[in-house]
């Protein structure tokens, strides 16, 4: 992922202005700032929830971006699975379609289902969610 020039502001107020940065395959970064600084805003506008004034963001090789918020809201009637599901992206979304097939009698639509999360290296991340819930 590569971030060129990135800046926002809230009025007046500029929180960052023309910051630029890489993160490579496998690299692992963490940010760290007073409160306040746009650690929050930033993660928000590469995950694609908020908009920026500036700059540019480029996601290479399928990069998928996801994150867990400061202070998630979720139903209060969700099981701790459902939540995990609640917002999910595509991927996700196909885990979820998977699970729901699996449950159904008959499994009505797995192959083009198998296919579609196939293409979408699915297997990997339902294969990582299966290891944290049996652990």
């Amino acid at each position: 992922m590569q971030v060129d020039g990135l800046t926002k502001s809230f009025g007046d107020l500029v929180l960052f202005r023309k910051i630029s940065f890489g993160v490579a395959e496998g690299q692992r970064i963490g940010l760290i700032a007073k409160n306040g600084t746009g650690k929050t805003t930033l993660l928000n506008i590469i995950a694609g929830k908020e908009g920026y004034d500036e700059g540019s963001i480029v996601f290479r090789r399928d990069l998928r971006v996801g994150y867990l918020e400061q202070d998630p809201h979720y139903p209060e009637e969700l099981t701790v699975l459902e939540a995990c599901f609640y917002h999910g992206n595509s991927t996700v979304e196909l885990i979820k379609e998977y699970e729901s097939c699996m449950e159904t009698e008959g499994n009505p639509g797995l192959e083009d289902l198998l296919a579609r999360m196939e293409h979408e290296k699915a297997w990997i991340m339902n294969g990582r969610r299966n290891k944290s819930f049996r652990s």
